[in-house]
């Protein structure tokens, strides 16, 4: 028997799919509203490469205003495995972490920070 052969019969066989070990409760966690664009990116771009990269499937939930006033806090809720969940989760985090703080007087402490460590890099 050659090798094309066998190579034909095995890729010919039916393949059970693989069992998914999926939490029945989301993982939840909050992030500011005004992120929400960033965690989604350009047409979702962003939010699918974070479901392909960690293999879990995140859904953003903004909360309504009773008023009419825009939402502070947006719900993350993150399905899938116990890991891929925490994968998704390190994700969502490192993207916030890249973006600049919401109000002015912490963007002003954030840059004294920066402007303090590079004058003790200098010295």
């Amino acid at each position: 028997m050659s090798n094309q052969v066998v190579r034909e019969d095995y890729n010919s066989r039916p393949r059970r799919p693989r069992p998914r070990t999926q939490e029945k409760d989301p993982l939840r966690f909050l992030v500011e509203a005004r992120l929400v664009g960033a965690l989604i990116g350009m047409k979702g771009s962003r939010i699918r490469a974070m479901e392909t990269l960690s293999g879990a499937q995140i859904k953003i939930d903004l909360f309504s205003q009773e008023n009419g006033e825009k939402p502070e806090k947006a719900e993350v809720l993150v399905f899938g495995s116990n890991h891929c969940r925490m994968r998704a989760k390190e994700l969502v985090e490192c993207i916030i972490r890249w973006y600049p703080p919401a109000s002015p007087d912490a963007a002003d402490e954030a840059q004294k920070a920066v402007a303090q460590m590079s004058i003790q890099e200098k010295k």
